[in-house]
Formats: C-alpha cells, structure tokens, sequence
C-alpha cells in the first residue's frame, strides 16, 4: 500500500469537496456546520486504526459489524481509543495523517494523556 503525499492529500480534498457539493448543494448551509471527527481504534489483535468521518457513531458501528474498513474487518473492532472533534475538513485530515505517523508509542502516550 502506498503512502498518500501532500499532493494526494490535496486531491482527496477536493475530491470530497467536490461529492459534498453535489451531494448537498453549494449554497447548502448545514456543511459548514459539520463536526468532523478522528478517531484512534485498537484492533482485537492489538494493532490501532486511525481513520475520519463526520458521523462518529454510524462509523463506529461500520467497524464494530465489520464493514468499517479492510483493515478493521481483518484485524477486528475492539475498543475507542481516542477521538478529536474538528469544524473544519481540512484541519481534521492533516491531523489523521500525522496521528497515523505516531509510533505506537506516541500513540499510547496521547490515550494516557487524555484521559
């Protein structure tokens, strides 16, 4: 699997920019009031998935039945680790792309932290 660059990063930006327009409208109001929210999951077997979504706990039930992701379907839903609220689409992805960068380490220190 290959690593998204800032250039991917962008692309899928506009990309899903691009679906909520068409989805909702351009002059639909109810966007900019979106929560975005990225999340930490631990695995049944121990690994974490780090992923985003604007409807937390609809997503959270996707994993949890193992329609989530390939990954989460593979290695098994267990537990909420951590979670961060954004208004703001952007901000939220370039978070999810650097907790995905953390060490598991890093990762386990940032749970402890927030609880």
């Amino acid at each position: 699997m290959r690593s998204l660059n800032h250039t991917d990063s962008s692309q899928c930006v506009r990309i899903i920019s691009a679906y909520i327009v068409l989805a909702f409208g351009s002059n639909n109001m109810n966007i900019k009031k979106w929560k975005w929210y990225v999340y930490i999951l631990e695995c049944q077997d121990g690994l974490y998935y780090t992923g985003i979504t604007w409807n937390f706990d609809k997503r959270i039930e996707q994993h949890a039945s193992g329609k989530g992701s390939k990954f989460t379907a593979k290695h098994g839903f267990k537990r909420v680790c951590y979670v961060e609220e954004f208004t703001d689409f952007t901000t939220a992805r370039e978070r999810e792309r650097q907790l995905k960068d953390f060490s598991r380490q890093k990762k386990e220190a940032l749970f402890f932290e927030s609880r």
